[in-house]
């Protein structure tokens, strides 16, 4: 990295420090909920950047180049998806504001009891994990392929600059990185990337050469194609971030609004990363999947600041999605402590705590999320996979949809039923996964949704809940 770039990055990583300084003296109500004002605008932004990424974007174009038109499909998945939890999101906000929810496992605890919050909560912690894992992976590769660093310095330093902004800044500064993260990379992609893209192809009529699955979608086999249309987006309704956005919508109609205006608009992304991996395809063949971006960057940009700029894009993109992901898994780990509790109760009723009690509660969330950082780090050293990490974390969210489902749809779900599904689920995907890591997910999810179908049906139901007390 020549001398100008490097000074450009690190003023570029300063922006973000001095966001978080900002917004450090932000109060409790503000650093876990945004004091539930947030906007229209700022959500859409939001939600995007949770979803797109650097470690997605770097995925869609592998498999993309894999198999062609899957990254299609996996785009109409998560329309669907944003459609869903749209749909769903009256629902959700209405409880919340209703019951106190805070987090996601408010309403598992709610609805299925504390026991099988704790299983869901495991679940979502190894879920979180691999997706921060793989954003930790994602920011390494692209700096150290393009400009030739060593990836574990990298890897090491991103990964502490992530965790040290997401630390101080809160919810409220995550939504200021989204808004930023996704006007820059809308404006590199469809400005930048997309006329490369079509000169490189020859306005496209290159992708001609590539095989007829590549146009089928069908490149990865029909069994990962099929899934990836119709259940992918279904993890969004298990998302615990995109939980979160619902909780600190202003009213319920807004978030409503929101997820169906993300659904529209992240069509085009998912398209061009499709297309930029077919391009990939007929461009360098042979390429190994770490080579496949950075072989696309230097093809298509020969002027080192056009690059510079395309490569802050996607990391700022992995900025954003990862500090979104630290946080949220933060608060609900926190938040789920028996004794922060009423603090926390107290926190959803009137937005206001005692000012030692909410420092301290600031801090243990700090804490929580320094070591949530640590931990993925070490398994981003442990398995530098992206497509895998993502692959996994994916299918984990679905051994737990039909517990959320469950609690969503029947007016006395059952606890047994949830605790079954969850390990059940959890016990087929362990097996599976190291062998058929694209496939495991299909037996998972059928496993997990049988046990929890044939449980409810057996009427057990060994505990309360709060939903019976009430």
């Amino acid at each position: 990295m020549g001398l100008i770039e490097q000074i450009v990055f690190v003023l570029f990583c300063l922006v973000f420090v001095g966001l978080a300084y900002h917004h450090r003296h932000s109060s409790l109500y503000e650093y876990t909920l945004d004091r539930q004002q947030t906007t229209l605008f700022r959500l859409v932004c939001t939600i995007l950047a949770s979803i797109i990424g650097g470690g997605f974007i770097i995925a869609i174009i592998t498999l993309s180049f894999k198999g062609g038109m899957i990254g299609v499909l996996i785009g109409a998945s998560y329309t669907i998806g944003f459609f869903l939890i749209g749909l769903i999101s009256p629902t959700i906000k209405e409880q919340a504001d209703r019951h106190g929810y805070v987090s996601f496992h408010d309403f598992i605890t709610h609805t299925h009891g504390q026991f099988c919050s704790v299983l869901v909560q495991i679940v979502n912690l190894a879920v979180f994990f691999f997706f921060v894992a793989a954003q930790f992976v994602a920011f390494a590769s692209i700096l150290d392929a393009v400009y030739g660093g060593r990836f574990y310095v990298t890897l090491i330093v991103g990964s502490f600059l992530v965790v040290v902004y997401t630390a101080v800044s809160g919810l409220k500064g995550v939504f200021l990185t989204d808004i930023f993260q996704i006007c820059v990379l809308g404006a590199i992609m469809f400005f930048v990337v997309a006329p490369a893209l079509w000169t490189s192809s020859d306005g496209l009529h290159q992708l001609g050469s590539l095989p007829p699955e590549y146009f089928s979608g069908l490149g990865m086999g029909p069994v990962f194609a099929i899934g990836a249309l119709i259940v992918g987006g279904l993890t969004f309704l298990v998302r615990i971030d995109l939980w979160q956005r619902v909780f600190a919508a202003e009213n319920a109609q807004t978030a409503k609004r929101a997820f169906f205006i993300a659904g529209v608009f992240i069509a085009p992304f998912f398209l061009l990363y499709t297309l930029l991996g077919m391009d990939a395809k007929v461009q360098y063949p042979d390429l190994k999947e770490q080579q496949i971006v950075p072989a696309l960057l230097h093809g298509y940009f020969s002027n080192r600041y056009i690059l510079l700029a395309v490569v802050c894009a996607v990391v700022v993109a992995i900025i954003s999605s990862t500090d979104s992901l630290l946080n949220v898994l933060a608060v609900n780990l926190v938040k789920d402590r028996k004794s922060y509790g009423k603090t926390w109760k107290k926190l959803a009723n009137d937005g206001y705590a005692d000012p030692a009690v909410d420092q301290f509660l600031k801090s243990r969330v700090r804490i929580c999320t320094c070591i949530l950082g640590a931990i993925s780090l070490f398994v981003a050293i442990a398995f530098p996979d992206i497509v895998t990490l993502i692959i996994g974390a994916t299918s984990g969210l679905l051994i737990i949809l039909p517990t959320v489902l469950g609690g969503l749809l029947l007016t006395a779900p059952k606890p047994l039923a949830g605790q079954v599904s969850v390990v059940a689920g959890a016990l087929v995907l362990i097996t599976l996964f190291p062998m058929l890591p694209t496939m495991a997910f299909v037996p998972a999810l059928i496993i997990s949704s049988l046990a929890y179908v044939a449980v409810a049906c057996l009427g057990a139901q060994p505990q309360k809940t709060a939903k019976d007390a009430k």
